[in-house]
This record gives C-alpha cells, sequence and structure tokens, in this order.
C-alpha cells in the first residue's frame, strides 16, 4: 500500500481538482472517467492504466458541463458506448442520462437521451453511477438520484436507483426501481462535508451477490450488498 494519492491533478483543465472516478476494464486495460474541474467549469475526461501506478491521460472527452461518464464493458456495433450526463442552465429542464458512442473511446457522437427523473426522488436530477454491467437479463445500470421534494440540504438528497438496459440496444431501458434501493440512513451518510449523499461510482459482480461502492457524505466511502435477486425485483 503506497499513501497519498494515486492520481492528482496535473493539467489546466484539472486546476480545482480531479473527481468521481469510475473504472471500467476494456480489452484488458482499466479505462477511468472522471470530472476535470477547473475555471473552465466540470469537464470529463479520460484515463488509462495498467497498473494503478503509471497512468495515460487522454484528455477531455465530454466538455463542461457534463458528469457521471462511465464506459460500457465491451463494443456494441463496434462501438464503444458511454452513458453520460450533460448539465444544462435552463431550469425548465432538469438533469438527465444520456447515451453516447465512439469508435475510439475519444471522439463520441450518436447522443441520445437514455432517461431522466420519472420519480419525486430522483425528479431534480439522475446521474450515472457504476459502469453498467451484463446479467443474462439486460444491463444492470446502478444511479443516483436527486428528489424534487429534497429539502434537508441544499444540494438535496442523493439516492441509489436501478434499471435495466437491453444488451443487444442499450437505449432500451427495459425496466427502473420506482422507489430507491438505498438511501442516506447511517449518520456517516447523513453528515458529513455534504449531508444525505449516498452516491455509486463503483460496484463488483460476486455471483448473486452485488457489491456497491459510493460516497458517503461526501466525506466517507462506503460499501452496500444487494441481492441480484432483489435488485431485479425492484425493477418494474
Amino acid at each position: 500500500r503506497e499513501f497519498g494519492p494515486a492520481f492528482a491533478a496535473e493539467t489546466p483543465y484539472e486546476e480545482f481538482g480531479v473527481e468521481d472516478p469510475r473504472i471500467t476494464m476494456i480489452d484488458g486495460r482499466f479505462w477511468i472517467t472522471y470530472v476535470a474541474v477547473s475555471r473552465h467549469g466540470a469537464a470529463s475526461a479520460l484515463a488509462s492504466t495498467d497498473d494503478f501506478r503509471s497512468f495515460v491521460r487522454h484528455g477531455v472527452v465530454f466538455c463542461p458541463e457534463n458528469k457521471d461518464v462511465v464506459l460500457f464493458p465491451q463494443r456494441m456495433s463496434e462501438s464503444y458506448v458511454a452513458l453520460h450526463r450533460p448539465s444544462g442552465s435552463a431550469s425548465f429542464c432538469p438533469p438527465e442520462i444520456w447515451l453516447a458512442r465512439s469508435p475510439d473511446l475519444a471522439h463520441w457522437g450518436g447522443h441520445q437521451v437514455l432517461c431522466g427523473g420519472e420519480e419525486p426522488w430522483e425528479g431534480a436530477r439522475v446521474g450515472a453511477g457504476p459502469p453498467p454491467f451484463a446479467l443474462p437479463e439486460g444491463w444492470l445500470v446502478i444511479y443516483h438520484g436527486v428528489g424534487t421534494n429534497s429539502k434537508t440540504t441544499e444540494v438535496g438528497t442523493y439516492s441509489m436507483g436501478a434499471m435495466l438496459l437491453d444488451r443487444e440496444d442499450p437505449t432500451r431501458v427495459l425496466g427502473r426501481s420506482r422507489e430507491p434501493i438505498l438511501i442516506p440512513t447511517a449518520g456517516f451518510e447523513r453528515r458529513g462535508f455534504v449531508d444525505d449523499i449516498t452516491f455509486p461510482t463503483g460496484v463488483y459482480d460476486r455471483g448473486d451477490i452485488v457489491e456497491v461502492y459510493y460516497g458517503a457524505s461526501d466525506k466517507f466511502i462506503g460499501v452496500v450488498e444487494f441481492a441480484k435477486a432483489d435488485v431485479l425485483a425492484a425493477i418494474t
């Protein structure tokens, strides 16, 4: 174990920091999407590594304001596929999850809206969590939602939800959890740097169990175990 950051801000687009990394293994290499924050806004950038000791930066792949970029672990129809969350300034359109495709992980197009918030607990904004992973039923996506009725903090309450996408056509949403699968209840989730946050970014498939790693109150890291059967049962 080494102490200190393995990956720290270096470029002008990262002058205020790097945050919210998501890691996907594609063709034997780890690809990391992360938010690069600077005076120019919050952009999403890409890096890769084989050993988590040395990293290759591939630059900004989604310009500001765009967060919550996650990569699918395999190509579909010869294209890489990503979920992302652009944030416009218009008050009449809360941030939604979009889908994009790329031939090379650097140039992205074919943007399509995947989904927005439909229930009160996610009505203010939604964003992808960990990278999607494949089940026989489809691509399981764990995501976060912020409620329109969240009054506990300035930013609202961040809860976890789940959705299932078609294995062959990930633009097709097969179902979503109508209620959150996790809400902030523990003390370390309720009180911290930013209160009432459960923000999922990592996932580990353990057969019948899925472990979800998440930021809690923007101060701690938590992990929660779900039975896959329970998550699928929550999706309608």
